[in-house]
């Protein structure tokens, strides 16, 4: 019996190709939209999973408490990490990780005695543990000791490639910016679903700092990994006294006040664990080594994913209860033959497997055909692996789809009248055409959604893009890893590209907003002792003037000005030190070791956004680079607009000129500006494409239903020209009733878009403003298509020659 349905409902998709390429090919592009968004969903969720004992690892996490409010930071004192493993049993190992640095020079002498160089980001100090912590895979070298000495480094699989070819590197020697360092092992590169991001790692023992016991200066990330079966609960439950025992006699020598009245004043550090497979989705404590990915966005996709599988699904019940009327004989003669309504259910819901089965085989083709492009659409390497939990999900997917979208159907061709239908007086119910209606609804409803939520992300993108950031970023060349920070060799750099054609100013710098983040320290004015933790830069001279920001107060640091002992504050720092004349106002800045730093304000700038628009522009404290004897690691050259190529090339030339043995790297700052809303970005393109899917299959659906109803009025559309309708009537008569649900679908979507595009923009301190206008332009749109996708049936019906339909009456 099992085989006679099979056999029976093969013959009948075979029969009706239409009907079936229609609702294979909607179910299909549903499916392998579903199979990519949670091939993405589990490559975010997978971040780090990989490393043996990863539910063991975490990492530590600080909590500052200031009067002023309370501030996450995914650093902490690196000496943490070593008292870690000596003080609580919980712990097994911990190892402390500084960085990512970047521009960092390296030159290697080959076997013919030629120098090459390179210039290297995303470099990491790491102590003797962080092999016993991760589980890397060490190509060369001795996991246990690799990291143990100073000056020693591991390159990662790609960095040795590129400075020693396929010879073996272990054992060689490398010059890191001045440093002769040692290999001492070969990493396999980080996969893209690790947190982790490094072209090479230096053991922390070579650097000083690194290397000395402090509890203040957060310049690390921590990382423990615990023994089996520990708590982590537990264990944070003793960090108070972690606090109390290692940080508090750092603090009263540096703020000078008693541990117990520092807390008193409403100040305080806590430290908590976050696992290590959190660190990507958790957007407080992610910051680091690359950007991390969004846990509520990528919740969000999991429910586009099931809406999209739900609207396809929609179109089979659509498209089977709509060809009630043309299978009700069929079901007569076989109750009338004796079958029970229970094996007809069985028929029917056969066929919708088979369907279903047909549609996850054309599905997974799409799938490995698209997933090359959806790879680089999301700059990501992801694969689909037919293993056992693929298999089990695809065929949990076929019992899924065959039952929803087949149990309805088989229920109402199962439940007709044989003695009605087969004297002919079967009609499709007033119900029928009502819960069809209402799934032609939801459809467009979730896609109208879909269409104002990607036009708003598009504008917040624009706006991004658009919205000036307080200085000019266009036609600026920055170039990276400046003569290793040696001011006596960038100066004459300076000089000499300043007089090229098509050079209309330079600036070294040690800083330069996009290309890395600032640094934080303690403040306080001579009229308040209280201090304050703000945002520090520094710049050299005529940088500010060639980004041209704007002077409001006082004056800029200049080559003929001595600015060692001076600041810039932008608008936000001043207010926040209370400074109401703060040109000439002495600030003071505290060490991590309790020195005292006086400085006087020299000027004031018009707040500029020097970090992402998600965050609020924060009080910046801005010292000229005399305080580090002069030295850049940046040059900035604004370039004529027209000549950026030629100019370009004359500033290489000279590069090359004068710093042979050096590598020439560049960048635009616009490029590196752009870059950093590059998520932004791939979420538009993401919620771009699964749109348009969902409304390409809402229009096969529409489309189908369409010419269905159509064909069931048509002898009342011929009944209607013959007494004098205008084709331009019937065209109305019929778009009428499909504009009423797509109007109705839109009323519906508009408030559901509001929240979510609410609830998104959120993220960000700058956004754009929710106009009734995008919300119409959306509705526009999926009115436009809905009427575009019904047009060919109507248009055809309104045409038609009446005498077809009524030759038989």
């Amino acid at each position: 019996m099992n085989f006679n349905y099979f056999k029976l409902g093969f013959r009948n998709l075979l029969k009706r190709k239409v009907y079936s390429f229609i609702n294979i090919l909607g179910l299909s592009v549903g499916l392998a939209s579903c199979i990519l968004i949670f091939l993405f969903v589990q490559h975010e969720y997978s971040y780090d999973s990989f490393f043996r004992n990863a539910d063991q690892i975490y990492r530590l996490a600080e909590e500052r408490t200031t009067p002023e409010g309370t501030q996450l930071n995914s650093h902490a004192p690196y000496s943490l990490a070593r008292v870690m493993e000596q003080d609580y049993p919980e712990v097994e190992v911990s190892t402390a990780i500084a960085g990512p640095f970047s521009n960092q020079q390296v030159s290697v002498v080959d076997n013919l005695g030629n120098q090459k160089n390179f210039l290297e980001q995303n470099v990491l100090l790491a102590d003797g543990n962080f092999f016993s912590v991760f589980s890397f895979e060490l190509l060369a070298g001795d996991r246990k000791t690799a990291l143990s000495k100073p000056n020693s480094v591991v390159l990662s699989k790609t960095t040795a490639q590129k400075l020693f070819g396929t010879e073996n590197p272990l054992g060689e020697f490398i010059n890191v910016s001045g440093r002769s360092s040692q290999v001492t092992g070969v990493i396999e590169d980080p996969p893209s679903n690790s947190h982790f991001k490094f072209s090479y790692i230096v053991s922390a023992s070579t650097v000083k700092w690194l290397s000395q016991d402090s509890f203040n200066l957060n310049a690390a990330f921590c990382y423990l990994k615990l023994k089996n079966g520990a708590d982590p609960q537990q264990l944070e439950e003793k960090f108070p006294g972690l606090v109390d025992t290692y940080l508090a006699e750092e603090v009263e020598r540096i703020n000078n006040v008693p541990w117990e009245e520092f807390k008193a004043s409403g100040n305080g550090y806590q430290y908590f664990l976050k696992s290590l497979t959190s660190l990507h989705l958790d957007a407080e404590v992610s910051g680091g080594m690359k950007p991390g990915g969004s846990a509520p966005i990528t919740k969000g996709l999991v429910v586009i994913a099931l809406l999209i599988l739900v609207i396809a699904c929609i179109n089979y019940i659509n498209l089977s209860t709509a060809r009630s009327a043309e299978r009700a004989k069929e079901v007569g003669i076989r109750k009338v033959l004796g079958s029970h309504k229970r094996q007809l259910i069985h028929q029917f819901l056969t066929e919708s497997y088979l369907l279903s089965f047909s549609s996850i085989l054309v599905s997974i083709g799409l799938v490995f055909y698209l997933l090359p492009l959806f790879n680089r659409l999301i700059g990501a390497d992801i694969s689909f692996v037919f293993d056992i939990p693929t298999i089990a999900i695809l065929f949990g997917s076929l019992l899924f789809i065959g039952l929803l979208s087949g149990l309805f159907p088989a229920f109402v061709l199962s439940g007709f009248n044989p003695s009605r239908v087969l004297k002919g007086n079967y009609t499709s119910s007033l119900k029928g055409k009502w819960v069809r209606s209402g799934l032609v609804v939801f459809q467009f409803w979730i896609t109208t959604t879909l269409i104002i939520s990607t036009l708003v992300l598009y504008k917040q993108i624009n706006f991004m893009h658009e919205k000036d950031l307080g200085y000019k970023e266009d036609l600026l060349l920055v170039i990276e890893g400046a003569f290793d920070m040696d001011p006596n060799s960038t100066q004459p750099f300076l000089d000499e590209i300043s007089k090229l054609h098509g050079v209309k100013g330079t600036a070294g710098t040690l800083w330069v907003q996009g290309f890395q983040g600032v640094w934080s320290d303690e403040y306080k004015t001579v009229e308040s002792s209280r201090l304050q933790k703000t945002n520090r830069v520094l710049v050299g001279d005529e940088y500010l003037q060639l980004l041209e920001n704007q002077l409001l107060e006082g004056s800029l640091f200049s080559k003929e000005a001595i600015d060692k002992n001076y600041v810039i504050l932008n608008e936000s720092a001043a207010r926040g030190f209370g400074f109401k004349e703060p040109v000439g106002k002495k600030l003071v800045q505290v060490t991590n070791d309790g020195e005292e730093i006086p400085f006087t304000v020299k000027g004031i700038i018009k707040d500029f956004h020097y970090e992402s628009l998600q965050r609020e522009i924060a009080p910046l404290v801005i010292q000229s680079n005399e305080v580090s004897n002069g030295r850049m690691s940046y040059i900035a050259v604004r370039v004529s607009d027209g000549q950026v190529h030629e100019t370009l090339s004359l500033i290489e030339a000279k590069w090359n000129q004068m710093v042979p043995d050096k590598a020439f790297n560049y960048r635009f700052m616009d490029n590196v500006v752009a870059a950093g809303y590059k998520y932004e970005e791939k979420l538009g393109l993401i919620f771009s494409a699964f749109s348009g899917l969902c409304i390409i299959i809402s229009i096969i659906g529409l489309f189908a239903i369409s010419g269905y109803n159509i064909r069931q009025r048509m002898k009342e559309i011929s009944i209607r020209k013959v007494a004098g309708a205008s084709a331009k009537d019937i065209i109305l008569l019929l778009g009428t009733s499909f504009f009423k649900m797509i109007i109705a679908a839109f009323l519906l979507s508009a408030p559901l878009a509001w929240y979510i595009a609410t609830l998104w923009l959120q993220n960000y301190a700058y956004k754009v403003g929710l106009s009734f206008g995008i919300f119409l332009i959306g509705g526009f749109i999926m009115i436009v298509v809905a009427l575009l996708s019904i047009s060919v049936n109507t248009l055809k019906a309104a045409t038609a020659n009446p005498v077809k339909y009524l030759n038989k009456e």
